[in-house]
């Protein structure tokens, strides 16, 4: 009539079950292609090829829309001559009735390449002005101002952070730092 109560065994054995399915789960990922240690030198090779072709395509000069070009060039005078820079010059009709607002085709394709460079950029440099034929010199300053912030505007909506970009406006003095006709130059610099 006195008997022994039995001991709950039941816990061991659910602690001893969940001990082997975590280290299923455990050798499950060591083993699989997530894991860094796992990762062959192929994947790094494609990685390789991909950064090469955008940077192939980044370097050839190609026409955006009548007004706006991309080219590469390298500053020869700078400390930095190394440095490789991606320009981009948009012209008048870049913009909306030669007004501030970026053609929505415009826009996209300076945010798609900002996007491809951007993963490089150390700094943007953004030089505008404006020659509004006749039209008074405070409007070719105020135009020329609101274009470089619509470009800015852009290049933040693309994830460039507001400290890498600088601004230049030059107002009515196209000249200084304009390249053919261009009323905004954005100049990408690699780190």
């Amino acid at each position: 009539s006195c008997q022994k109560p039995r001991p709950n065994t039941w816990l061991v054995s659910f602690g001893d079950l969940l001990t082997l399915l975590v280290c299923f789960f455990i050798a499950i990922l060591s083993a699989s292609p997530m894991n860094p240690a796992n990762s062959t030198s192929a994947s790094s090779v494609s990685a390789q090829n991909y950064d090469e072709k955008v940077r192939r395509w980044l370097r050839s000069t190609s026409r955006l829309r009548s007004g706006t070009t991309l080219a590469n060039y390298t500053d020869e005078t700078g400390p930095n001559s190394d440095l490789i820079k991606l320009r981009i010059d948009l012209g008048n009709q870049s913009f909306l009735q030669n007004g501030v607002t970026l053609e929505p085709k415009t826009r996209r394709q300076l945010k798609r390449v900002i996007a491809l460079q951007g993963y490089e950029l150390q700094t943007a440099a953004i030089s505008s002005c404006s020659t509004e034929g006749g039209a008074a010199l405070e409007k070719a300053w105020f135009v020329s101002m609101d274009r470089a912030l619509e470009v800015r505007r852009q290049m933040i909506d693309t994830g460039v952070a507001n400290k890498r970009i600088e601004l230049e406006v030059v107002g009515p003095f196209c000249q200084a730092g304009q390249f053919d006709g261009a009323r905004v130059t954005v100049v990408l610099k690699e780190e």
